[in-house]
């Protein structure tokens, strides 16, 4: 999967700089053609949306090259896609209903 996201993608925000601790919820509002993006956050248990500019895609070499920074401006990344719910394909029938 491409490092550069389209505008509105889902994403999730990883504080750490690395992909494994609990992540925030995140919209890509802008990105560039290096995957360089800007998000905004929706904290979890509600309050203000939080804006986070520059940050780089988890798979971007530069975070190994600067640890102490990437643990201070975070990465994104694609949510999963085995953790994406998909629709039902039919909803079930209304109970009490013949």
């Amino acid at each position: 999967m491409s490092s550069v996201a389209r505008v509105g993608t889902p994403v999730q925000f990883h504080s750490s700089g690395t992909v494994g601790n609990d992540p925030y919820a995140a919209v890509v509002t802008a990105c560039n053609e290096e995957g360089v993006a800007d998000l905004v956050l929706f904290p979890k248990f509600g309050g203000t949306l939080i804006s986070k500019l520059g940050v780089r895609n988890a798979a971007d070499p530069w975070h190994k090259e600067h640890p102490d920074v990437s643990r201070q401006t975070g990465c994104w990344d694609y949510i999963p896609s085995d953790e994406v719910e998909s629709a039902p394909k039919q909803l079930p029938e209304p109970k009490g209903r013949k």
